[in-house]
């Protein structure tokens, strides 16, 4: 069975939204991989890859930005996850300007 967009809860989001972050490289750190395992299980892990692997870009952050409104209502909260954003992108002691560029979209998006 795989897993849809609807069935993402607050956890699924976050760990959906740190993998695009990760994946502004085009890799993904060990130390950014274990970040991703301490929100959600491998196996989930593996199931929201296969999620994002099957959309597009566009439709990544379509999700994205449907999801925030379900589960960022607060300034706090959306400020609380950039900065656990930042600190995902700096676990690996390389803040690419991919990495910066991302960090720049998702503050507009979140």
């Amino acid at each position: 069975m795989s897993l849809t967009p609807n069935e993402l809860d607050y956890k699924d989001f976050k760990a959906f939204l740190f993998l695009y972050a990760a994946r502004a490289d085009f890799n993904v750190s060990e130390e950014e991989n274990d970040i991703l395992v301490e929100i959600v299980s491998e196996k989930r892990l593996k199931e929201l890859k296969k999620l994002s692997d099957s959309m597009s870009d566009y439709e990544v952050i379509q999700l994205i930005m449907e999801l925030k409104d379900k589960y960022l209502m607060t300034d706090a909260t959306k400020d609380r996850l950039l900065e656990e954003i930042m600190d995902l992108f700096k676990s690996d002691d390389d803040f690419s300007i991919n990495e910066r560029n991302i960090f720049r979209a998702l503050k507009r998006i979140l």
